[in-house]
């Protein structure tokens, strides 16, 4: 009997291949988005120090020149920090897109999958009778032959 070939085995490889590129991709969104969290992180982090630095100068009585720096530098944090909240929100709906993607992709690609494994199903069970019938035939001209002979 001929090997077991599925017909749409280019179309699983090309379904899996487009699969894995998705993966890939998500990966790589995903790392920006943790990158552009430690950014906020190390940023607000940045802003707290400077405020409670901020704070004790002014309680030492500072000029109103180096107070004015310091409001003006906590401000341009701030604007920063949040300029980098809408970075992480954009790139947030980026990845739950590609994520989506990769969803339907993989959807795609196991409903083959399973095809193909209920295709090779029904293969092995052909088999395994055209198996049993060559045995049936075997035995059934062997014992003819056998009561020929006898």
């Amino acid at each position: 009997m001929r090997r077991f070939s599925f017909t749409l085995d280019r179309v699983l490889n090309y379904k899996t291949q487009i699969e894995r590129s998705l993966r890939n991709e998500h990966a790589q969104i995903m790392q920006k988005v943790i990158r552009k969290e430690g950014q906020i992180g190390a940023l607000e982090q940045k802003h707290q120090t400077c405020a409670v630095e901020y704070d004790q100068v002014k309680q030492q009585g500072a000029m109103v020149n180096r107070l004015r720096a310091f409001e003006d530098y906590l401000q341009s944090l701030s604007d920063e920090i949040n300029a980098e909240k809408q970075n992480l929100a954009q790139l947030k709906v980026l990845e739950e897109k590609k994520r989506l993607e990769v969803i339907t992709a993989k959807q795609d690609t196991a409903s083959i999958d399973m095809l193909k494994t209920k295709r090779r199903q029904e293969y092995d069970r052909e088999v395994l009778k055209d198996d049993e019938r060559l045995i049936e035939e075997f035995v059934s001209n062997t014992m003819s032959g056998s009561a020929i002979a006898g």
